[in-house]
């Protein structure tokens, strides 16, 4: 008899192994993805190293080594910012919009394949019973 857990894991490792060869294709790390997309997605004025480094609740320094390298790859740009001259903003290339473009879209031809043929009710469904899976692992007392 298979487990729940088993199935989630089966599921985990197919995506992240399908997701590790479009990054490649793409040319950026799963990291250096998630900041892309924060700055894509971030509300304006939240666009700085402390945070990145904040939201993703990562030290400083780790903040500023994944900026250097997509600083490097031409991904991102830093400038003062309009508001304080001290302060440093992070602006995407267009090319780094075209990277975050191509992997919404990615994501969604995903998620349309492995919710194909659910009805409306049965997205409903899944999605509450996830997120009280999620919710129960958020609010557990045992590791």
């Amino acid at each position: 008899m298979n487990h729940i857990g088993l199935y989630l894991k089966k599921i985990h490792n197919r995506l992240r192994a399908e997701q590790n060869c479009a990054l490649k294709a793409l040319g950026v790390t799963g990291t250096q993805l998630d900041f892309l997309e924060y700055l894509y997605h971030c509300p304006d004025g939240h666009n700085t190293l402390s945070d990145l480094a904040a939201f993703f609740d990562v030290k400083h320094t780790s903040a500023l080594h994944v900026v250097k390298i997509l600083e490097q790859n031409h991904l991102l740009i830093r400038e003062p910012a309009p508001t304080d001259s001290r302060c440093r903003q992070l602006l995407l290339t267009d090319t780094a919009i075209e990277i975050v473009t191509k992997n919404e879209a990615a994501i969604m031809r995903k998620e349309k394949q492995l919710t194909r043929g659910f009805s409306e009710e049965e997205l409903n469904t899944l999605q509450q019973l996830l997120s009280r899976l999620y919710q129960n692992l958020e609010t557990s007392d045992t590791p």
